[in-house]
């Protein structure tokens, strides 16, 4: 608690931008909250840490570069070995978003032999909580999804990016390309050769 204390102290002075109904005061005490009930309802059921930040590489036949991810946590949760992703919300996921989920079907795909991915979401609503949303990818969807990044491989190699607007633009990088702000891209993102 004291690392977040300081963390987020060290954050007050900070051009931070909230939404209407947020202030770094709600929010420290929103973390606050949600830190205290992770160390006393979810830590009890984390068994052995198996990694931390877990950096993958997939070789696919089909794609030219290998596909690259970090898996936040591997750890037995309730004794199962799980992929665990932590994610922050302001409401609950629908369960659609994680069947849905390409980020589980790949790191499912880069520790097969885990039992389980999961998305831990600390969800910041008046009352905040912890949403655990826990899933496991058949055959024909590891498939599937194979064959969605051989697509999508194939789109960017012709340089065909498709606008998919939605919440995550917000926090996208590539917002000012979407937007046609030419002066924000070359102030954001760095150019390779």
């Amino acid at each position: 608690m004291t690392f977040f204390e300081k963390a987020w102290s060290d954050l007050k002075e900070a051009e931070l931008k909230f939404s209407h109904r947020d202030s770094w005061e709600k929010l420290a005490g929103t973390g606050r909250t949600l830190l205290e009930k992770f160390l006393r309802e979810e830590l009890p059921r984390i068994g052995q840490v198996h990694a931390s930040e877990r950096n993958f590489e997939l070789g696919i036949s089909t794609l030219d570069l290998p596909f690259v991810g970090v898996i936040d946590l591997v750890a037995d949760i309730d004794l199962k070995r799980t992929l665990i992703d932590w994610k922050t919300s302001s409401s609950a996921y629908g369960e659609h978003e994680v069947a849905l989920s390409d980020q589980l079907t790949a790191y499912q795909l880069a520790v097969p032999e885990a039992e389980q991915a999961a998305l831990c979401v600390f969800v910041k609503t008046k009352e905040p909580r912890i949403d655990w949303y826990v899933s496991r990818r058949t055959g024909d969807q590891l498939s599937e999804f194979l064959r969605k990044a051989d697509y999508v491989a194939r789109e960017i190699s012709a340089r065909h990016f498709f606008k998919r607007p939605g919440d995550w633009c917000a926090w996208c990088d590539y917002l000012p390309v979407c937007l046609g702000d030419e002066r924000r891209v070359r102030e954001t993102l760095v150019f390779l050769p």
